[in-house]
């Protein structure tokens, strides 16, 4: 009998225990939601988003940062067959998301909601890159046309890349310098009469690929120089140049 009692007793206090952890646990949890999300007397926005792939619109599945005006932030993530991902978020405020995992390009979006007195709800798709070998991320002009000299916005590219590139810490990545903005500056149209009396010209081109070859050296050794300048890109970036 006293042994009964005694796992009797053993049982009521873990039970007890229990019920005391789950008690705690759940006022932790409220509290938490309370402060990140409804802190303030504002209306409520369901923000229902999808995320997928910029190219082939397959769902993706990566963790989401959600970060408020005040700098406060917490992380969910979306669905692995949908993409999707639900949150509620104070209206009238605007957001930060960023988006990262093992198998895509981090991104950030700003998203801003309207001022509700109560409840609504808003629909938002968010595209981000997944990373494949040889896949092409982005095509951007970061120098001017015929010219080595790099675009007004050339070093907020990089300076964005090199942010990403801090969440992508795995794979390595490489820059091509096609130049197709400057070929028609080395192309050069030649005219000859086909007979001495007679009026017609035929004309014909004449490529000079020694100076276009020297236009992207040029361009290679300048955005190399640049990207010694970034904690990520000196090391994970390798420049090569396409004179095709």
């Amino acid at each position: 009998m006293n042994n009964s009692s005694k796992i009797l007793n053993f049982s009521f206090k873990r039970v007890f225990s229990y019920f005391l952890f789950l008690i705690v646990l759940w006022g932790q949890t409220s509290e938490l939601l309370h402060s990140q999300i409804i802190s303030k007397t504002n209306g409520l926005i369901l923000l229902r988003g999808w995320l997928l792939d910029t190219d082939t619109k397959a769902p993706i599945e990566a963790d989401i940062r959600i970060e408020n005006e005040e700098g406060k932030a917490f992380k969910i993530s979306s669905n692995s067959l949908t993409g999707k991902f639900e949150q509620i978020l104070e209206s009238g405020k605007t957001y930060k998301i960023r988006v990262n995992g093992n198998t895509i390009l981090t991104n950030e979006f700003t998203i801003s909601f309207p001022q509700v007195e109560n409840y609504a709800e808003q629909t938002d798709t968010f595209y981000v890159k997944q990373l494949k070998i040889n896949r092409v991320i982005d095509e951007l002009d970061i120098f001017k046309a015929n010219s080595s000299e790099l675009t007004d916005n050339a070093l907020q590219i990089l300076e964005d890349l090199n942010k990403k590139l801090r969440f992508n810490r795995d794979p390595d990545f490489f820059i091509i310098i096609t130049g197709c903005d400057s070929k028609n500056a080395f192309t050069q149209i030649i005219k000859s009469q086909t007979k001495k009396k007679s009026k017609s010209q035929t004309s014909q081109t004449k490529f000079d690929q020694v100076g276009f070859e020297k236009l992207l050296a040029n361009r290679r050794e300048i955005l190399q120089n640049k990207i010694a300048n970034y904690d990520q890109l000196q090391n994970r970036i390798e420049i090569k140049t396409d004179a095709s």
